[in-house]
């Protein structure tokens, strides 16, 4: 049988090695952003924007790991319905299409399906 782990990132590149040599294929975590949350408060997490996200998203592949973007908030505010928020969501999943993520989980299922929709290329 072969199992596969999953682990969350701190986005410390540093780790990424040591990870990889543990047998993990594939590491989670989320942006900080207003517009989506991870399920965990942005007061326990590290401070990631776009640019810092990337390059650790880009060095992930240096050491075969998948990553998997969180968009996991059990609230949305139902941004997901307004064009704004719609906009707003749309930029983060450009951003995770060009900088190489493979998979995206979401707890709501209105966001699944029109991930599933626009972005049929994505793991959900």
């Amino acid at each position: 049988m072969n199992t596969n782990f999953t682990i969350a990132t701190n986005f410390d590149d540093d780790l990424l090695g040591y990870i990889a040599n543990l047998g993990i294929t594939e590491i989670y975590g989320g942006l900080t952003t207003k517009v989506i949350g991870t399920s965990r408060p942005n007061a326990c997490l590290p401070y990631v924007n776009y640019e810092s996200a990337e390059s650790h998203i880009r060095l992930t592949k240096k050491y075969n790991l998948s990553f998997n973007l969180l968009l996991n908030s059990a609230c949305w505010g139902n941004i997901e319905f307004t064009p704004k928020g719609q906009n707003a969501i749309r930029e983060i999943i450009d951003f995770a299409c060009q900088v190489g993520v493979e998979k995206i989980t979401t707890a709501n299922p209105v966001i699944c399906k029109w991930i599933k929709m626009q972005y049929p290329d994505f793991i959900i």
